[in-house]
């Protein structure tokens, strides 16, 4: 086999430039981000509705109201209600000063059904991953790399459905602070 250094160099050099303009872009964006949000807080304490209602559908992606553009802001988990209200929009809904399940998800049988669901494909996913790690330290060779190519999906799969219902939780706990 004839080894480069030079090629070996170039591709270095090249993976170094990559990460430097990831990085740059980045930054860029933050601080592209930052001066957004002092439009936004500018736009809101003025009472510019027009400005606060765009900047914020930018910034969050979120089509709402001037009032509950103020209400959302004012609450004291704003964080928390945004990243909610953007997760599960079908789920949650931000109506009259108060985050709120939407109706289907008020139903309190659709709710624990969809969270024993959550529960089971996370428990299912876990043991088929501790399965999957205690048979592949018994195989060898392509047997081994098959598992892994099962074992990485799982895991990534089961990754989601822990965040899920973390998610899930931190919806409860903001939607029972709210009704009280």
């Amino acid at each position: 086999m004839d080894f480069d250094i030079i090629k070996v160099l170039a591709g270095f050099v090249s993976a170094i430039g990559a990460v430097a303009a990831y990085k740059f872009n980045r930054a860029q964006g933050q601080k592209f981000r930052a001066e957004l949000i002092e439009k936004f807080e500018l736009a809101l304490e003025k009472g510019q509705r027009h400005a606060t209602s765009e900047l914020f559908l930018i910034l969050h992606g979120l089509n709402m109201e001037f009032e509950e553009i103020e209400a959302v802001c004012a609450h004291r988990h704003s964080r928390n209600v945004i990243r909610a209200l953007q997760k599960t929009p079908g789920m949650v809904r931000f109506e009259n000063s108060r985050i709120d399940y939407t109706p289907l998800f008020q139903k309190r049988w659709f709710r624990e059904s969809n969270r024993f669901m959550g529960k089971l494909l996370a428990y299912a996913l876990g043991t088929v991953t501790i399965i999957l790690i205690i048979g592949m330290a018994t195989l060898d060779g392509i047997a081994a790399f098959a598992v892994l190519v099962i074992l990485i999906p799982a895991l990534a799969i089961w990754s989601v459905q822990v965040r899920d219902l973390r998610h899930e939780r931190m919806i409860d706990g903001l939607i029972s602070e709210s009704e009280t």
